[in-house]
């Protein structure tokens, strides 16, 4: 799996919504509720809150572990992709940039100035088919022919 797929699936993380939830707390509802008026309760309205209370309970227990599973899944994507080389990466580019950021200073520069500078003829530099980016062309006259070469060792 390429590193760019790794972000991607990061970004791609699927939750119970608030609006699943509301659903399956009401399905569970109804279907203890519904058992509960099967039976033939001396107390009607005790059976029925308990048959709620029940019934909320095994949702918010359902939900819990869906929730966990999320978890789960989210902190193996973050482990395959923040790994000790992502830090030492991250440090080494952060070193970087104080000492750019130091020099800058001293030289009394905006360095993020210097930085929105640097991208254009950065990308002319490594991207660009203008000629004026090529290297010029030099010519060398030939050189004079010589019969003795004790000039060069003299």
């Amino acid at each position: 799996m390429s590193s760019k797929n790794n972000w991607e699936s990061i970004n791609e993380n699927s939750f119970v919504s608030v609006k699943w939830m509301f659903i399956i707390v009401i399905s569970i509802s109804l279907i203890v509720q519904t058992f509960a008026q099967l039976l033939t309760p001396s107390f009607w309205l005790n059976y029925q809150l308990l048959a709620f209370i029940l019934a909320t309970n095994v949702g918010a227990v359902i939900l819990a572990m869906m929730a966990q599973h999320s978890a789960d899944k989210i902190a193996t994507k973050y482990q395959s992709a923040f790994t000790p080389e992502f830090y030492q990466g991250l440090d080494a580019i952060t070193k970087v940039f104080n000492g750019l950021e130091n020099q800058a200073q001293a030289k009394n520069q905006d360095l993020n100035e210097e930085i929105e500078n640097l991208g254009p003829r950065l990308y002319g530099f490594l991207f660009s088919d203008r000629p004026d980016m090529e290297p010029p062309k030099i010519k060398v006259a030939p050189a004079e022919p010589y019969d003795d070469d004790s000039e060069l060792f003299g």
